[in-house]
């Protein structure tokens, strides 16, 4: 082949790769037919899934068991048998609570934007009552002593009382309910501890003067006094019809 051949050829290779560079990209599609083993999306649409299982629950069974549990709920709540005292007696309980991790809270800047800043350190001890200090007291008592159930209704007597009803044996706590004209609630576990509830019946509230970052916690003796739960409430009782 002689070289005149050669650049005949050259010239024809390099004009054919410039044609395929300026043609339509839709000239360039062809069927290349199957390159590699291909298998169909088996994947199912999560949508689906959920729809198939709720169709297997039987919710009539699930709302029987929902029911039963809502009426067994408060039979369930744990037994106390406290004491009840000759004396009425005052405990001062310091509510201070050691940090086991920073507290952060949003501060507005000069720019106007917030940023997380910390306002308590890890390790720090902290009194909530420097803070916030309640408006109410609570009062716990049992439901199996009648004196103790009638002491409960009359400090509580109205929403605005300033008084709060809690029952600590968890007996009879249905037809604890049914003498009030408000409502009860049970005293858990961790407010007993925390309060160190140890005899009934018992007012929480928050101390006054030397003891003003303290919560009190009194304990009161029969004959019981209404009059005395008024004395050491932080605030007066309203009349519901002042609201």
């Amino acid at each position: 082949m002689n070289l005149s051949n050669v650049n005949l050829i050259k010239a024809s290779t390099l004009a054919a790769v410039l044609l395929v560079c300026v043609l339509p990209t839709a000239a360039l599609a062809v069927d290349l037919g199957v390159q590699a083993n291909t298998w169909e999306i088996t994947e199912r649409d999560m949508r689906e899934l959920v729809l198939a299982d709720a169709a297997k629950v039987d919710w009539s069974k699930k709302n029987d068991e929902v029911k039963e549990s809502a009426r067994n709920y408060t039979a369930n709540f744990p037994k106390r048998n406290l004491p009840e005292l000759d004396k009425t007696e005052t405990k001062y309980l310091d509510m201070s609570i050691q940090l086991s991790s920073d507290i952060k809270i949003p501060v507005k800047g000069a720019d106007g934007k917030y940023t997380w800043q910390v306002y308590f350190k890890k390790g720090q001890s902290f009194n909530p009552l420097t803070k916030i200090r309640p408006v109410e007291a609570l009062l716990y008592f049992d439901a199996r002593s009648p004196d103790q159930v009638a002491f409960a209704k009359e400090a509580t007597k109205g929403m605005f009382s300033g008084v709060v009803p809690i029952e600590v044996s968890g007996e009879k706590f249905d037809e604890t309910l049914k003498q009030f004209t408000r409502p009860v609630f049970y005293g858990f576990d961790v407010q007993i501890q925390r309060f160190s509830i140890t005899a009934l019946p018992a007012l929480i509230y928050p101390g006054t003067g030397k003891y003003s970052l303290y919560m009190a916690n009194t304990v009161f003796a029969k004959p019981y006094s209404v009059a005395e739960v008024r004395r050491l409430q932080p605030t007066p009782p309203l009349d519901d019809k002042t609201k």
